[in-house]
């Protein structure tokens, strides 16, 4: 409620609302009987005769002069009345205006009255990616970590199962049970020889040769990798806790100003309710009639 709706409508010496209802049913019923009469006007008698006979009977009367003289002071008090119903309407409106307008107040619009700063919720930060953790290498580091990636995938290529060297290995092992093959029967036989072209020993040792330095090259890598994923699980661990303290701040503040609204809507509703309605000079002689009639 404005400043000046208060000054127009309230003080601290009036009427309650509740006394102010009462006051505007009296005030309706005082006029009601005044329209009435108003609105049962006749500018003529009626007079009813029967043809052949001297009698003449009144079946309605016509106003008087004066009673027509008296219309415009009727009609005086009837909007005398009315004027006070709508003083009392308009402000019990405004006020119960304004004590809506406190009741849908929200926090934020309060702390901009109050010139009170409304936090800004936090913004989880984004977690750094795998893509980040690379750029922030050295270019040896980075170098090196493509190097065992192309060296793991090189020999992983010859040696991990169902490629080339694993194949041949399980070949060179069922050549050396089954050194030999035979086709076709009689003369038409012929027969295939399956000659180890290197020994057992060199296969085996071959193979835990490049299995032991793969393994080493695939440590090596691991170790960037373990690197890389401690680096964002890091950044995650400090991300998470940075947005969970920054909430914490975030809702305390928000805490303290709804608890600062709550009071002065709280405050305000009583101080809305404490106002009297004015009695305007105009409106008390209509109103002093009224409430006299309303204690008969």
């Amino acid at each position: 409620m404005e400043m000046k709706e208060k000054e127009v409508f309230f003080a601290s010496e009036g009427i309650t609302s509740t006394k102010a209802n009462r006051v505007s049913d009296w005030a309706k019923g005082y006029y009601e009987p005044l329209m009435v009469k108003l609105e049962s006007v006749r500018l003529y008698d009626v007079k009813v005769s029967v043809i052949d006979s001297d009698v003449v009977k009144t079946k309605q009367r016509g106003w008087t002069d004066a009673q027509l003289s008296d219309a415009q002071s009727i009609l005086e008090e009837i909007a005398r009345a009315k004027c006070l119903i709508a003083w009392f309407r308009e402000a019990i409106k405004a006020r119960d205006s304004e004590k809506n307008r406190i009741r849908r107040m929200t926090a934020v619009e309060f702390a901009d009255m109050m010139g009170i700063e409304y936090p800004e919720e936090p913004r989880r930060e984004k977690v750094i990616t795998r893509e980040d953790v690379l750029a922030s290498m050295t270019v040896k580091e980075r170098n090196r970590m493509y190097e065992l990636e192309t060296y793991a995938s090189v020999y992983g290529k010859f040696i991990h199962p169902g490629r080339s060297f694993d194949v041949a290995r399980s070949q060179y092992d069922y050549r050396l049970n089954n050194p030999c093959e035979t086709e076709g029967k009689g003369h038409d036989m012929t027969i295939t020889e399956y000659e180890p072209s290197v020994t057992p020993d060199c296969v085996n040792d071959t193979y835990f040769k490049l299995q032991q330095r793969h393994s080493e090259i695939q440590s090596e890598l691991n170790g960037y990798e373990h690197k890389i994923e401690r680096a964002i699980s890091d950044d995650q661990l400090r991300v998470d806790t940075e947005y969970a303290a920054a909430m914490t701040e975030y809702n305390a503040k928000v805490r303290e100003i709804a608890a600062k609204l709550a009071q002065y809507k709280s405050e305000k509703d009583k101080e809305l309710s404490a106002l009297k309605i004015i009695i305007p000079n105009d409106l008390k002689g209509v109103y002093e009639r009224i409430s006299t009639l309303g204690k008969e």
